[in-house]
């Protein structure tokens, strides 16, 4: 527990001394709120324009209508917050890692500098980000055949939310061996693996003690349709607004923690 709570301190001590750090958090929540309140608007136009459409053919005219629209709205930002991980997710990661190497050897963070290099190693972090994520989606399409009843479907997605977690955290030193020491797609993973392998109990700490953070998000989500009835519909936008706060958080640690471990235990020649 010492070890973890080091490392957060250190993390701290990096955000206040350079602000710089922080800014590709702030650029990826801010994007993520964006979209909510851009598919908030499908209805209205000029959004209805481009996106009114495909949610016409896939769902039907009546979720472009007042109040199903937004009982539509956490499935349709699923999708975008995926492609959103998928495209900018990934710049931010390598971003930040660059950074918080140059912090490490006592330079000035430089942004321009980083993000041509995690532009560079885009691919690379993509290949990465797909094992992860076809892991994952694999796991929620086997959670998802269990059909335990409703009385049981709360336990289920919690129980599903932990396991992806702990998908994430096996591969988490991966991307930080991409921007840090140049591997490609598969000697990265290895290079994880080893390491997580090596550091697992903190790493746990580090990681999952956050990430627990969100499942209070997950009681609210599964409980929409209650929520909204006593309520609301805009309920349902002020769940996904602290969903998109609690990921903002749980994303700082994920990515810079893990950085900061994998840095100090390089300079020792791990």
């Amino acid at each position: 527990m010492k070890f973890a709570v080091k490392i957060w301190k250190d993390m701290l001590a990096i955000f206040k001394k350079n602000p710089k750090v922080f800014v590709p958090f702030i650029i990826l929540g801010g994007l993520n709120a964006v979209l909510l309140y851009v598919l908030y608007l499908v209805p209205q136009r000029p959004v209805s324009v481009v996106l009114a459409p495909p949610i016409r053919a896939f769902f039907g005219q009546r979720f472009l209508q007042y109040p199903l629209n937004i009982f539509l709205l956490p499935r349709l930002f699923n999708y975008a917050h995926l492609f959103l991980s998928a495209s900018v997710g990934i710049l931010m990661t390598g971003l930040i890692i660059g950074m918080l190497k140059d912090v490490q050897a006592g330079r000035n963070p430089k942004v321009l500098v980083n993000l041509v290099n995690s532009l560079r190693r885009f691919l690379t972090m993509l290949g990465i980000w797909t094992v992860v994520f076809l892991l994952s989606f694999s796991v929620t399409k086997l959670t998802g055949m269990l059909n335990l009843g409703s009385k049981f479907s709360l336990a289920m997605s919690i129980f599903t939310y932990i396991v992806i977690i702990f998908i994430q955290i096996i591969f988490i030193y991966s991307m930080p061996a991409v921007i840090i020491e140049g591997k490609n797609v598969f000697t990265a993973l290895k290079r994880g693996i080893l390491f997580f392998k090596r550091f697992m109990f903190p790493t746990f700490l580090l990681t999952m003690i956050p990430s627990l953070l969100y499942i209070p998000v997950i009681i609210l989500k599964q409980n929409l349709v209650g929520l909204v009835n006593k309520s609301y519909p805009e309920a349902v936008i002020l769940v996904m607004s602290a969903g998109i706060f609690v990921t903002f958080i749980i994303d700082i640690f994920f990515t810079a923690a893990p950085t900061i471990v994998f840095l100090n235990e390089k300079e020792k020649g791990i």
